[in-house]
């Protein structure tokens, strides 16, 4: 097996880097990809794939292509990439504007939508702390479960990973 293949981080659709890279991004990034005036976060254990990126720009979101962002596409200028990232409910997408436009700026009021035997969704300047009242993530958007059982607090680290696969069994 040869290095590449052994270390996955060593290309562009491998893993994050090593623990002890000192380039390393915040713990919970999996990708970053750099177009025309915008960079894209994508944090994985945030996905619970809805889609509303692939439905918003389907060339540049395409999940079955590697990397599944592309930023070279002639539509993906950087209005429309931030857009696109904005439809995300959970928070897994991000951005940054390297070109002098406008970020994201989370609302100063909380929006809950309850989705159907799915997550509650969040929208705005919210914070979620643990029993202790340690600040567990704050966020723009993001989605939490709503079963009564202990999924709702933290998975992998991150909190408001939708646990469809047990909950909707659970159901």
């Amino acid at each position: 097996m040869s290095d590449e293949e052994q270390n996955a981080g060593a290309g562009a659709a491998g893993a994050p880097p090593d623990a002890d890279d000192r380039n390393r991004a915040p713990l919970d990034l999996t990708r970053e990809y750099t177009g025309r005036g915008i960079r894209v976060q994508w944090y994985t254990s945030r996905c619970i794939h809805v889609g509303e990126c692939l439905r918003a720009m389907p060339n540049v979101f395409d999940s079955r292509r590697r990397p599944w962002v592309d930023l070279s596409f002639p539509e993906a200028d950087a209005d429309a990439v931030a857009e696109a990232v904005m439809r995300c409910p959970t928070g897994a997408l991000h951005f940054e504007r390297l070109d002098g436009g406008p970020q994201e700026v989370a609302s100063s009021v909380v929006r809950a939508t309850p989705i159907p035997k799915g997550p509650l969704y969040l929208r705005g300047d919210v914070e979620i702390f643990d029993e202790a009242g340690q600040l567990i993530r704050r966020d723009a958007r993001m989605a939490i479960c709503r079963c009564e059982h202990t999924c709702a607090q933290v998975s992998g680290g991150n909190l408001a990973t939708w646990h469809d696969q047990r909950c909707q069994r659970e159901r």
